[in-house]
């Protein structure tokens, strides 16, 4: 063989290793199908042993994933003109909030029972979390104020800190601080009891995605913006590279690892080294279509730890589990 041939088949080898290396994978190693007609949204718990799924149907369903048995069925509210389509599930477990555009409830996850139905009747709910003791629900609403409901006193705080409406928020287990994100450009750092904003952030157009990884980090996103932030400082710290026009609709802290996993549009998941800022891995969920409510979209991650494997479950209704490299 000529040494030109030896070099093109040489060449050729390395090309195909590396376009083997760049491919997400896509064989996930477990799959289950929690939800045969598609999720309309998703919540996995913090440690990965429970889920909450809203189906079309307009009913809730909660899921023991290490049984992979189907513990609760709930439903808010009979009015099918108000669809659920918000969920979250307390750190510890306890509690879950679910939440329609005008009306939401508390239930308790080791019960089953519901604590409490309530409606809002000024503007839209965006987004909705509770915190570990069921003491504190957190509404985002779309006329950018943050309603902060006691169910237990009957009581509620406001916070104004935005001018446009709010799309995403988190908190902390406690419910003490929050890091919220809106249509004004803007991301707040904020004390829940006082609502003084400790930092404020602003990116170049509307941000749509929240969460608090530490006490000192989180992760604020656009369209086209993915950010760092320090949390003690105030400053970016950083972007994360390669994901321009990706939406970003979860995200999970792996603090065993110092890694970030973030689920997009389009059924990607990103698993990056959050010390260096680069992405390890990428993964690709099943998907039915490219339409958004079947095509993959993740919902939300989390850690199961006794492999670790990361748990996702997309708008198609697939729970799927990954091995972390």
């Amino acid at each position: 063989m000529k040494l030109t041939s030896i070099y093109h088949f040489m060449l050729l080898c390395l090309v195909q290793l590396l376009l083997a290396c760049s491919k997400p994978q896509t064989k996930a190693e477990l799959s289950f199908n929690h939800a045969p007609h598609g999720s309309v949204n998703a919540y996995i718990s913090e440690d990965g042993q429970y889920s909450v799924n809203i189906n079309h149907d307009n009913t809730v369903y909660f899921w023991n994933l290490k049984k992979q048995s189907l513990t609760y069925i709930w439903q808010q509210s009979s009015q099918l003109n108000d669809p659920i389509y918000l969920a979250h599930i307390a750190s510890n477990n306890q509690y879950v909030v679910t939440a329609a555009s005008s009306a939401f409830a508390l239930w308790d996850a080791h019960s089953g029972k519901n604590l409490g139905y309530w409606q809002v009747k000024d503007a839209k709910i965006r987004d909705i979390k509770v915190n570990n003791a069921g003491s504190a629900i957190f509404i985002a609403q779309s006329d950018g104020k943050i309603i902060v409901f006691n169910p237990n006193q009957q009581s509620r705080l406001e916070f104004y800190g935005h001018s446009h409406a709010v799309n995403h928020l988190d908190i902390d287990d406690q419910g003490e601080w929050v890091l919220s994100v809106a249509d004004d450009y803007s991301a707040l750092y904020w004390h829940a009891a006082t609502g003084k904003v400790k930092h404020k952030y602003t990116m170049p157009s509307r941000i749509h995605f929240a969460k608090l990884l530490t006490a000192n980090l989180g992760y604020i996103t656009t369209t086209t913006e993915h950010q760092i932030i320090d949390l003690h400082s105030g400053v970016v710290k950083f972007s994360l590279a390669g994901l321009d026009k990706t939406y970003t609709s979860a995200a999970y802290w792996y603090a065993e690892q110092n890694y970030l996993i973030t689920g997009h549009s389009q059924q990607q998941i990103n698993l990056w080294d959050i010390k260096t800022g680069k992405r390890i891995k990428t993964w690709s969920a099943q998907a039915k279509s490219s339409r958004a409510v079947d095509g993959g979209m993740i919902q939300s991650l989390a850690i199961d730890h006794e492999y670790p494997y990361i748990v996702s479950q997309s708008s198609i209704g697939f729970t799927e589990y990954w091995k972390i490299p």
